[in-house]
C-alpha cells in the first residue's frame, strides 16, 4: 500500500462488503490510526539466511557467510532478500560473496536516490542496499516482463510511481 493515502483513497483498496477482510501491508506507520496494525519486524540473521537458502537453485553456489552478510546489508527486510534470492538464482555473475560486497557499499547513485525516496518506508540506513536489490532484479527483465510492469506502472487503479531513472536504467 502506497503512503500518504487520505481516508477516501484509503477506502478504495479495501474490501467493499463487512463480511470481507482486508489484510493490507506496507512499511509506512501512516496509517496506524486507521487501520489495526500488526508489526512484523525484519527478519534476524538466521530467519533470512534460511530463506535465502531455501532456493534449491542456490544450493551448489550457496555461500553462508555471504548470504549472513546480505541479511544483514539489507537489515533483514523479508522482500529484499526474496528478491535478492531471486536475483542470485538467475545469474552466475555475480557470485554471492560479490553482490553482498555490492550490497555492503552500494556505489550506485540510482540506488542511493531511490533509498532516499523510500527512506520512510525501509529500515533506517538500509535504503541504498535494499533499493540496489530491486535494481538489480528489475535489469533482469526480458522485455515482455518490463513492459508488463511499466504498465501496471500507469494503468493500475491507484498511480504507482516508478521514478523515470529507475526504468532508464533498468532498460539499458
Amino acid at each position: 500500500l502506497p503512503g500518504g493515502l487520505h481516508r477516501e483513497e484509503l477506502d478504495r483498496w479495501l474490501a467493499p462488503a463487512p463480511i470481507g477482510a482486508n489484510l493490507v501491508t506496507t512499511r509506512t506507520s501512516r496509517y496506524a490510526g486507521l487501520l489495526d496494525p500488526l508489526v512484523v519486524d525484519a527478519l534476524d540473521e538466521r530467519d533470512g539466511v534460511q530463506l535465502l537458502a531455501a532456493r534449491p537453485e542456490l544450493s551448489g553456489a550457496f555461500d553462508a557467510d555471504a548470504a549472513r552478510r546480505i541479511v544483514a546489508a539489507v537489515g533483514g527486510h523479508a522482500l529484499a532478500l526474496d528478491v535478492s534470492g531471486a536475483y542470485l538464482t538467475r545469474t552466475t555473475s555475480p557470485t554471492m560473496a560479490a553482490f553482498a560486497a555490492d550490497l555492503e557499499a552500494p556505489d550506485s547513485t540510482l540506488a542511493s536516490g531511490l533509498g532516499i525516496d523510500l527512506g520512510e518506508e525501509l529500515p533506517s540506513g538500509h535504503e541504498a542496499s535494499i533499493a540496489l536489490t530491486f535494481v538489480r532484479s528489475i535489469s533482469q527483465l526480458g522485455d515482455d516482463a518490463f513492459l508488463a510492469l511499466t504498465l501496471a506502472a500507469h494503468l493500475g487503479p491507484m498511480p504507482l510511481t516508478i521514478p523515470v531513472d529507475l526504468l532508464v536504467h533498468s532498460a539499458e
